[in-house]
Formats: structure tokens, C-alpha cells, sequence
């Protein structure tokens, strides 16, 4: 981005959607790392955007325009966990904390939105206790029926992701789409 790797044109678009970071936690980054980084890119295409937005908006201008600078998207981390249970992965956990400071970071950053696509990819389940004996066969005895707990927390959503659970299926980035669509549009309004 800094050795002109943008095109001059990058300025015209309505916004800019950045998803940064769920790799390098996989490979062993710290929280620090992917939020400086984030934080990095956002400075470098603000500093882009400023640039070129300034003369489009002149010329814009003089033919009766008015034009708004693009809107910097990030986007909150995708899950990613090889097990099937977030709450217990260190990644998830991780990626929470990146999400949270992220979305401070846009909050008092003029231009750039935060916005949390988490609930697209995982699924949350109740704890749940199931009888194992047969309804049928009631007992008069009832301390001996069995009783087993399902675990409750969140969850990857298996319709969501490929096998890796680190890459949106069609269905997940179907949905990703849709939300990427509604919200860029919300900016025309």
C-alpha cells in the first residue's frame, strides 16, 4: 500500500471492507499484532482516499456534486477453531478480544465503521439434559435412570463453513454477501 500497490481510482468506491487477521492468529500472531495491523491498513487507505479524494472532490464540485469520502469497513474475525466448541479455544477467545478492541478503535475513528459478522458463522446451544432410558419402560425406582448433559456454548456452524472450519461454504458466504450488500447500501441512505 505504501510502494503504490492501490489504484488511483480506489477512491470512487462507496466503502472499503477489511477482514484482517483470523490467519494470524492460526499461525501464532498476538491480539497486539492483528489489531496494530488492522489499525496500520486503515491509516494507509485513509491517507490514499484523503489524497485522491480531495481532487475528485473539487472537480466534482464544479460540476454541481457533492461527493463524501468512502466509509473503511472492518469486519469482526471469522471463527476459527478445530474444535467443535468455541468457548474452549484459545483462538476464540483471542479473536473475541481483537473484535472488541477493533470495534472501540472504529468507534472513535471518523470514516471507519466496525461491524460483527459472528453470528453469520456460529450457532449458540442451551445445556441440555436427555433421559437415556426408554420413555416406555417406566421404573418405579426413578434414581436409576440415566441422565446425560449435552453441552451448551458456542458453536461453528458446520452449514456455515468447508471442513476446515476457517473458510465460509457457499450458504456462509451467501450470507456474508448479503450482510456486505445491506450494510454498504445502509451508507447511501
Amino acid at each position: 500500500m505504501q510502494h503504490g500497490e492501490l489504484p488511483s481510482t480506489l477512491h470512487a468506491n462507496l466503502a472499503y471492507w477489511i477482514l484482517i487477521g483470523t490467519n494470524d492468529i492460526g499461525a501464532g500472531c498476538s491480539g497486539d499484532a492483528v489489531v496494530a495491523g488492522n489499525i496500520r491498513v486503515v491509516s494507509e487507505l485513509q491517507h490514499h482516499v484523503k489524497k485522491h479524494h480531495q481532487q475528485l472532490s473539487r472537480d466534482s464540485l464544479r460540476r454541481g456534486f457533492r461527493t463524501t469520502p468512502p466509509t473503511i469497513v472492518l469486519n469482526s474475525l471469522f471463527p476459527r477453531t478445530n474444535r467443535e466448541l468455541l468457548h474452549n479455544s484459545p483462538h476464540w477467545k483471542m479473536m473475541q478480544d481483537v473484535n472488541q478492541r477493533l470495534e472501540c478503535y472504529a468507534a472513535i475513528t471518523p470514516g471507519v465503521v466496525f461491524v460483527n459478522t459472528t453470528d453469520i458463522f456460529v450457532i449458540t446451544k442451551e445445556a441440555e439434559e436427555a433421559d437415556n432410558n426408554n420413555p416406555q419402560a417406566e421404573d418405579s425406582n426413578s434414581n436409576n435412570q440415566k441422565k446425560t448433559t449435552t453441552t451448551g456454548g458456542v458453536f461453528v456452524n458446520p452449514e456455515m463453513f468447508v471442513q476446515d472450519n476457517l473458510h465460509p461454504s457457499a450458504e456462509g458466504s451467501k450470507r456474508w454477501e448479503e450482510f456486505i450488500v445491506d450494510t454498504v447500501l445502509s451508507f447511501t441512505n
